[in-house]
């Protein structure tokens, strides 16, 4: 299994668990959620 480290928070997660935010920085699912809910 593949990991990687969030650039945003320094968890290693899965890389199948990193994803691109709006402004096209990559970030895990948890950072992501993080940042959907301060909208």
């Amino acid at each position: 299994m593949d990991t990687i480290e969030c650039p945003v928070c320094g968890e290693t997660v899965d890389c199948n668990d990193i994803e691109l935010l709006e402004n096209g920085n990559p970030a895990c699912s948890s950072c992501i959620r993080e940042e959907s809910s301060k909208q």
